[in-house]
């Protein structure tokens, strides 16, 4: 996270947002150039109308520029943005279009990071490829495609690292966005390319020393967890909560026993997608 002073803070908020776009063709637009209150970053980690894990998204960033006859498709676009002392770097994307305006004066870009293509790439030879010397667990699996790909981790440990990792060589494709998907849903998380280039991990199981998820502090009041009668008398506020059977048996009503089990191993290859 970028650390910032209380000036800083200050002059992001009453100072006018200078903006700079930076094409790898040279050209290098500033805010006499486009519509300010156009320009627009999109980051998704999951866009269903239910949590769920297994989606990878690319970053969005779009904006309407005066039209001065260039065609900008195909060019990257580095972002940066200053306000007095205040000043970030909003990261490099892909135009993708930039149709003009029906009235000619202007032209709107849409632009995407890198994830975009790393997702819609078939990595299916790649994968094929570990089948001499496969890796041993999914953490392993994880770090060489990171490695293949070129992006940098942010440095984190899921929970399901250790998990072993069973190779199965796939006959289909195996795109990029099946990779990063099946491993967020393996370890209950999501995954997005930073500003800065790196890949970062965002856990909604974040317990010291437990690999629960969701964790307990996502939930507002500990009474929302079963525990014992003797704990909810006391309301006590411990770590660990034993579930009763007779919480639940209220009225007479039947209670299910449930059993969780560990996951051994994992297959991937596209037969399961």
């Amino acid at each position: 996270m970028k650390s910032v002073t209380e000036q800083q803070i200050k002059d992001f908020r009453e100072q006018q947002h200078n903006f700079t776009l930076r094409f790898s063709d040279g050209t290098v637009l500033g805010n006499n150039d486009i519509v300010l209150d156009s320009v627009q970053i999109t980051r998704t980690l999951c866009d269903s109308e239910q949590l769920s894990f297994g989606t990878v998204y690319a970053s969005e960033f779009s904006v309407q520029i005066f039209n001065d006859g260039r065609k900008y498709d195909g060019l990257t676009v580095e972002v940066t943005m200053t306000a007095g002392t205040y000043s970030a770097n909003f990261g490099t994307y892909l135009v993708v279009s930039n149709p003009r305006s029906s009235n000619l004066l202007y032209r709107t870009l849409t632009a995407y990071d890198s994830m975009a293509a790393i997702l819609s790439t078939n990595y299916a030879d790649w994968h094929n490829g570990l089948k001499t010397s496969p890796p041993a667990t999914i953490g392993a699996y994880r770090n060489a495609f990171f490695t293949h790909i070129g992006i940098t981790q942010a440095s984190t440990a899921l929970c399901n690292d250790a998990t072993a990792f069973k190779f199965a060589e796939t006959t289909g494709a195996l795109s990029g966005a099946t990779i990063l998907g099946e491993i967020c849903a393996i370890n209950g998380t999501f995954g997005y390319l930073d500003f800065d280039q790196t890949f970062k991990w965002v856990t909604p199981y974040i317990d010291a020393g437990s690999a629960l998820y969701p964790a307990l502090t996502l939930y507002p009041s500990t009474t929302l967890y079963p525990m014992s009668v003797e704990a909810a008398i006391a309301n006590m506020g411990v770590d660990t909560y034993e579930i009763d059977r007779g919480y639940y048996d209220l009225g007479g009503l039947a209670c299910e026993e449930f059993v969780t089990e560990n996951i051994s191993q994992v297959y991937m290859h596209m037969g399961d997608v």
